[in-house]
């Protein structure tokens, strides 16, 4: 919801001071799979190095949401929200508790996931099972994915707006 390109680069400054280095994918427009009825979504992937437990990396992640205008009590579940960050992957690790399960429960099911995902590193396997995502990509094509602004440009707009160089 909102301005979707503002809020992504005011995320990707901020991710930056988590990860490091940082990576980042480019930047995918979506379709809306579950609930039709909202503006079309924008995804992406980054990935880098976080120093503390996937749990704290969790809660800062739900600060940037927060910072974004994220309400998760007023929201309708896959809904539309300004700002919707998941860990997807954590190394090698598979993580189950009580608020964070890893992989990403969904990786294998959507393009907007595997796509940038598959662009940061295209030989990625899923932790445990070893299933080759890469594979999986032919599976979930039709689902309304297109380049919005490949990586490239997103790393201009970040250098002209906050005078960052990823």
């Amino acid at each position: 919801m909102g301005d979707r390109l503002r809020i992504l680069l005011e995320c990707l400054n901020k991710l930056e001071t988590l990860l490091s280095p940082m990576k980042i994918s480019s930047i995918w427009e979506t379709e809306p799979m579950i609930i039709k009825d909202q503006p079309e979504f924008l995804n992406m992937a980054v990935c880098g190095s976080f120093s503390d437990t996937p749990e704290n990396l969790l809660k800062e992640l739900w600060k940037i949401e927060d910072s974004a205008g994220r309400n998760r009590q007023n929201e309708i579940s896959k809904g539309p929200r300004p700002l919707d960050l998941d860990i997807l992957l954590f190394g090698n690790r598979e993580i189950h508790t009580e608020i964070l399960d890893v992989p990403h429960p969904a990786i294998k099911e959507r393009a907007f996931v595997l796509q940038p995902l598959l662009e940061l590193n295209a030989e990625l396997c899923e932790p445990g099972s070893g299933t080759v995502y890469a594979g999986l990509l032919e599976d979930v094509e039709n689902q309304g994915i297109i380049c919005y602004k490949n990586s490239e440009q997103v790393k201009t707009l970040l250098k002209d707006r906050y005078d960052r160089k990823l």
